[in-house]
């Protein structure tokens, strides 16, 4: 019983540390090059870029974008529910 409730508790403790990761961006670069890097270090794009998100355990996924001076250009919050 007691192993039971400890299993449940350590479970319960780790889903709150798990967070939507980064993975990779697309996007056409300023020389027309269509670009897949992961989300390591800066990017310099000419066009739209998208986003390949991993939702982690909770499904819960925030993608926010900022500008140059901290300001939000653009926010999104979704939650994924299992089908």
């Amino acid at each position: 019983m007691h192993k039971i409730l400890f299993a449940t508790i350590v479970v319960v403790l780790i889903s709150f540390g798990a967070r939507a990761d980064v993975v990779e961006f697309s996007f056409v670069d300023t020389n027309g090059d269509q670009r897949h890097t992961s989300a390591q270090g800066y990017i310099n794009p000419s066009s739209d870029v998208g986003v390949l998100l991993s939702a982690g355990l909770d499904r819960r996924v925030r993608l926010t974008v900022r500008q140059q001076n901290g300001g939000v250009a653009y926010q999104r919050f979704r939650v994924y529910h299992r089908r």
